[in-house]
């Protein structure tokens, strides 16, 4: 129980720290060109193992460099809660994707986007709810695994950073969550 408690704590700081550094007010890291499939590829990696020992079958799927303009560590962040989400709800035998494309989109101002996906197939958020998970600590009642409600707060104050949107699609069946993002790509890639 000890080593539980210590490691909620550790985690409750590590978000508390991620909440402040994506603080409009904060001193902000310059914007750079990013590979966001690098990013995601290199996210996937550094999680396979927690999801495997959960019996959690976590991939990859992306075209080979989509560019952003953003701050590398942010985006880490931003990846590391999604797929930490999904493998925390997703029950074992369960299946999680990422995937990141270009594709065409009038709401980026530019014609073109970068789209990060996270789908899973675990319980999935309640329309009623979507909006909700952002706010600072939320949780939902019904939630099974161990949190603290910052983490989607902070994916969301990352992707308003980036001139992202953040979107949730249903999963088949009423089964499971997509999360799509969706950032501008970096004027040299467009």
């Amino acid at each position: 129980r000890l080593k539980g408690g210590t490691e909620r704590a550790t985690r409750l700081v590590e978000q508390l720290l991620a909440m402040a550094r994506s603080d409009p007010e904060a001193a902000e890291r310059p914007f750079v060109p990013v590979d966001l499939s690098a990013v995601a590829r290199e996210t996937v990696a550094e999680l396979a193992l927690l999801a495997q020992a959960r019996g959690l079958d976590l991939g990859f799927s992306g075209d080979a460099a989509v560019i952003v303009q953003g701050d590398v560590e942010s985006l880490r962040v931003l990846l590391g809660n999604l797929v930490d989400n999904a493998i925390r709800y997703t029950p074992a035998g369960g299946s999680i994707d990422v995937a990141v494309a270009v594709g065409t989109g009038a709401d980026t101002g530019t014609g073109a986007a970068a789209t990060l996906i996270v789908a899973d197939d675990g319980p999935g958020i309640p329309r009623e709810d979507h909006d909700r998970v952002f706010d600072r600590f939320y949780r939902r009642a019904s939630a099974d695994a161990t949190g603290s409600g910052l983490g989607l707060s902070i994916v969301k104050r990352i992707a308003e950073r980036h001139d992202a949107t953040v979107s949730f699609v249903d999963g088949l069946d009423g089964a499971g969550l997509t999360v799509r993002l969706r950032f501008p790509r970096a004027p040299s890639s467009v």
